[in-house]
């Protein structure tokens, strides 16, 4: 089955809010979070999650079918899951940027050198929901 990105990608907690979130974007993905990342627990609502997903990679059901699974197997595990819009992908080019901005800062100390200015029109900071909705496909 050719591997297609559901409409809406979802940030998904790993291992609670301080181990960050996981960018799941197709079945491909809930399957690799489900075998390799799920922090719930491995109930009925885990289960149908992994035959749903399984079913819709092998083409016997739809992607769908195994969205609504996923999601309620993450609801009944009390994992955090959120709907993150195309701004992920700017938000994480900002956090790139920031962390290179550091770096760069970091070198010029050592060296004893000018430090570098921010770049206008980016903030210093993002708040703690923006870095949250952020995420990284690993």
């Amino acid at each position: 089955m050719e591997d297609r990105n559901w409409r809406e990608t979802f940030a998904v907690e790993v291992g609670g809010a301080s181990q960050g979130y996981r960018c799941v974007r197709s079945v491909r993905d809930a399957a690799h979070h489900l075998v390799d990342a799920w922090p719930g627990l491995r109930n009925a609502a885990y289960r149908d999650a992994l035959i749903a997903c399984t079913k819709a990679l092998k083409g016997e059901a739809g992607d769908e079918a195994a969205l609504k699974a996923f999601v309620k197997a993450t609801t009944a595990s009390r994992i955090k899951i959120r709907s993150i819009s195309d701004i992920s992908t700017h938000l994480f080019e900002q956090e790139l940027a920031k962390a290179l901005r550091a770096s760069l800062r970091e070198d010029e100390h050592k060296d004893g050198a000018r430090p570098i200015a921010a770049s206008p029109g980016t903030r210093a900071s993002q708040s703690s929901r923006e870095q949250k909705q952020s995420c990284v496909s690993m």
